[in-house]
């Protein structure tokens, strides 16, 4: 039998619903659990009837890019849902931004890297975004005597010169070879893929981009 949409998602339209379609859609015949899962996500609703006859009327969400992130693209309840919107507005709205560092996004946003990683690579793996394996963004990382923490954006000629030293100097010990890398540029040069949008995900992309835009929603 073919699932409806709401079946698939739980992203639930506004309507009324019977209670056999509640039960289908959040798989248990609790009524008190299908509210709580109703009151979480935001839903606003009223009831009619009793037992089975009992019917729901959803009339409005309170919290709908929280569910779209996971019904749609099933990140964890414990996701700090605030955060994710405020770093996705960036990512999807800000050029600068897009092409910086982990670390600089870091300082920026006020999320750590690691998180930072980890919710981009969320996003690719449920195929809206992809890594460019073939263009890259080119870094130089270094600290300033007062341990300040800076990236700047390099060539590439620069990133494979720093490297080139280091291969070089291999022969002479790994210490002097990281030596000899960092002077190229007065600092470490990493590098990271080029984030792009999946063109075959667009209705996807374009309903989470219109719940970033709507500062109304959380």
């Amino acid at each position: 039998m073919c699932k409806s949409v709401e079946e698939q998602s739980k992203m639930l339209l506004f309507r009324t619903y019977t209670r056999k379609e509640l039960e289908q859609i959040f798989s248990t015949n609790r009524l008190d659990a299908i509210k709580r899962s109703l009151d979480r996500n935001g839903y606003i609703y009223a009831t009619n009837g009793r037992g089975e006859e009992l019917t729901l009327i959803i009339t409005a969400c309170t919290k709908p890019f929280t569910v779209f992130c996971k019904e749609e693209l099933h990140y964890p309840p414990q996701t700090d849902f605030v955060k994710l919107k405020r770093f996705l507005k960036l990512l999807f709205f800000d050029e600068k931004f897009a092409r910086l560092s982990y670390a600089e996004m870091e300082e920026q946003c006020g999320i750590t890297a690691a998180t930072i990683s980890n919710w981009i690579r969320h996003l690719v793996n449920e195929n809206l975004l992809m890594l460019d394996m073939a263009e890259f963004i080119y870094y130089n990382s270094r600290r300033t005597e007062d341990y300040k923490h800076i990236t700047e954006e390099i060539t590439k000629e620069e990133y494979n010169a720093a490297w080139a030293a280091y291969w070089e100097g291999r022969l002479d010990g790994y210490f002097l070879s990281v030596n000899r890398m960092y002077n190229v540029n007065q600092g470490t040069p990493h590098k990271k893929n080029v984030i792009v949008e999946n063109g075959l995900e667009m209705e996807r992309l374009n309903k989470l981009k219109q719940l970033l835009e709507d500062d109304t929603s959380e």
